[in-house]
């Protein structure tokens, strides 16, 4: 019966099925309210959901860094990314931080060095590095403009800043506005107010710049929703979250 399960999902899959019923699930289900006290009881529920997978985004940020380059994820949560990284290539230096006392030490029992740190507050690590990460984070603070400075001041001059966020601008999230009358969202695991800040690809553009970065590059992850072909070609509209590739504007590259 398991065989003959899978191959009806499959076949349901190929003939879009899945994915309508997937878009129509995302477009109508109601706001998520399972409240936490704090980010460390976030991370316990998240652990003991099971829920640590090699998401998209790292496959897709995994392919700027260098070899032999360091690299801090901040916000590293589960330390998830820097562990793919390094098995993607053992001659990265790596380095974690987070708010969340819960998330360090999850992150150092994977044999990832990881510090507890609010960069917001003023602190900061030893070195600056080659490339910063912060994945679906900067969505979570409220003085988002505070923290992408504070990102610039841990990144070398010519480094690379790789952020990934919700894109507010994906065609159900404007569906589910203007349609349907609810308020999009993006990407939030377990309550409504874990997201304070938003964006659509056009404005982030715009925000970054005014800050000083560039954009070097949109990429669209894949969701269960988010069509490949159409998120490749046409991030604004079509992909549910975006991973952006910023370098201070000006900054002297290395071989340019």
């Amino acid at each position: 019966m398991r065989w003959v399960g899978r191959n009806v999902y499959r076949t349901l899959r190929k003939l879009g099925f899945v994915t309508a019923l997937n878009m129509w699930r995302f477009v109508t289900r109601p706001m998520p309210l399972n409240d936490f006290a704090d980010y460390d009881a976030y991370w316990i529920e998240r652990r003991r959901a099971g829920y640590d997978p090699v998401m998209n985004r790292f496959v897709i940020g995994a392919k700027y860094i260098p070899s032999g380059a360091s690299v801090v994820d901040v916000g590293c949560g589960t330390g998830m990314f820097l562990k793919y990284a390094l098995e993607r290539d053992p001659s990265l230096t790596v380095f974690g931080i987070d708010l969340s006392g819960e998330a360090v030490e999850i992150t150092r029992s994977k044999g990832i060095p990881a510090a507890r740190m609010d960069l917001l507050a003023g602190e900061r690590p030893d070195e600056r590095f080659d490339v910063v990460t912060a994945f679906e984070v900067i969505e979570h603070i409220g003085d988002a403009e505070a923290f992408l400075a504070a990102l610039g001041s841990i990144c070398k001059p010519d480094g690379l800043i790789l952020i990934s966020i919700p894109n507010t601008g994906f065609v159900l999230h404007r569906i589910r506005l203007a349609v349907l009358g609810r308020f999009p969202v993006t990407n939030i695991m377990l309550h409504m107010k874990e997201h304070l800040r938003f964006w659509t690809v056009r404005d982030f553009r715009d925000w970054a710049r005014h800050y000083g970065y560039d954009v070097l590059r949109v990429e669209a992850q894949r969701t269960p929703v988010s069509p490949r072909l159409l998120g490749r070609f046409f991030p604004g509209l079509w992909a549910n979250q975006i991973v952006c590739v910023l370098r201070r504007r000006g900054a002297a590259v290395a071989g340019g």
